[in-house]
């Protein structure tokens, strides 16, 4: 194989490999733009029909124009080579993200599959099944953009190749839908099943099914329940984990009907997501407010790292708690209640209205001394100044301004 592929695209190294061959980086020295190349395994490309499918089945995926599905550029055979020509996608295969990472938060994995989802869908509107829906041809860019790659080409190669349960191409049998090990063919339906079974493996952080050999896997997914997912992740969105059984139903006619109702109820579940987030427990102090973790997560104040938030925590709400006040006129000179309505204690009097026999009392100027206003001290602006006010006057902030102090001392 020359390092000119078709007189056009120069190959680099392998950035990847799999069932089919290899996938290379490349250059397409006509317009100047990089490029991924997969090619054909030698075995694969020698059989005409094969070959055949194989080109009619990547022009078929070079129509698909979404955000969501790797563009396919170019395809053809030089020499002995069959070869397709896609996008370079930047970024880490989900497969690598999952090793990585381990579980995903809910949020993130829905929406990862909903880019999946959302790529199958437009695939399948165009009557191309993907037939190896798995998390190593998912690819995500450091701007979070979701890829599917390989779109039409391993059904095509292992139908024509006549590949069994032994082959490699059939599909991967961690993500093989139970009518698929069964002989049955490549449907949107079992598309579907595959990306449950990703959902299933980002949220739990392991797949439904492993096994010694890739046959008691596949038939895992054909005879046996996975772990309910509400058991290995307590507290997880109902609507999220009946959409993930849903997709993973052992019958075909139980799944969805299509990707765009799959997202839909995952869509469902998101929404509570952000109910959720909306409704975490704030501490409102005058006009500041504070968030809490949804859920009210409880700080663990026996981390000395956890501590030291929480002091600091502390001392910020102390300060904005003792701001308000002091803004309210509490603390700084004036009688809590000055002001207010007469309470049943102290009954409201009608003004005396002067008579004859006792004449009005003359108008006199009011006393300056009594009516000017009353120089208050500023509040502090930060938690050194109030440990300062609260070193001179502990009962600024109450009875506890002592022990606030204390506290405060420690955050600084």
């Amino acid at each position: 194989m020359s390092q000119l592929l078709a007189g056009r695209y120069e190959l680099g190294e392998t950035i990847g490999s799999g069932g089919m061959g290899l996938v290379v980086g490349g250059l397409d020295q006509v317009l100047q733009r990089p490029v991924a190349v997969k090619l054909l395994r030698d075995d694969l490309g020698a059989d005409d029909q094969t070959r055949e499918r194989f080109l009619r089945e990547a022009r078929a995926a070079a129509s698909l124009a979404h955000p969501n599905a790797a563009a396919v550029y170019d395809a053809g055979r030089d020499g002995d080579v069959s070869f397709l020509v896609m996008e370079l996608v930047e970024g880490e295969s989900l497969a690598q993200m999952i090793a990585r990472r381990g579980a995903l938060p809910p949020a993130e994995a829905v929406a990862l599959i909903d880019g999946v989802l959302a790529a199958l869908g437009a695939a399948h509107r165009q009557g191309l099944i993907h037939r190896d829906v798995k998390p190593s041809n998912v690819l995500v860019t450091p701007a979070g953009e979701v890829k599917l790659t390989d779109f039409g080409i391993a059904k095509s190669v292992a139908e024509d190749a006549g590949l069994t349960l032994t082959g490699e191409l059939l599909g991967t049998p961690r993500y093989l839908a139970p009518e698929l090990s069964a002989g049955k063919p490549a449907t949107a339906a079992s598309d579907l099943y595959a990306a449950g079974v990703m959902l299933y493996e980002l949220l739990a952080g392991r797949p439904p099914f492993e096994g010694d050999n890739p046959l008691s896997v596949a038939l895992a997914h054909q005879r046996q329940s996975p772990a309910p997912l509400s058991a290995l992740k307590p507290g997880l969105d109902e609507r999220l984990v009946t959409a993930v059984d849903r997709a993973m139903s052992k019958d075909a006619g139980d799944r969805f009907p299509d990707a765009a109702s799959f997202r839909a109820a995952l869509g469902e579940a998101q929404s509570a997501f952000a109910v959720a987030e909306a409704a975490a427990p704030t501490l409102a102090l005058g006009a500041q407010t504070m968030r809490l973790p949804a859920g009210g997560t409880p700080i663990d104040a026996s981390s000395p790292g956890s501590r030291s938030g929480w002091l600091a925590a502390v001392g910020v709400a102390a300060l904005l708690g003792f701001a308000a006040l002091a803004a309210s006129g509490i603390g700084a000179g004036e009688e809590p209640g000055a002001g207010a309505a007469p309470t049943a204690e102290e009954p409201s009097s009608p003004p005396a209205t002067p008579t004859a026999a006792e004449p009005a009392p003359a108008e006199t100027a009011p006393d300056a001394a009594t009516t000017a206003p009353v120089e208050s001290e500023p509040a502090p602006t930060d938690i050194e100044g109030l440990i300062a006010q609260l070193r001179d006057d502990p009962q600024a902030a109450g009875e506890k301004g002592e022990d606030l102090r204390e506290l405060l001392e420690k955050v600084v």
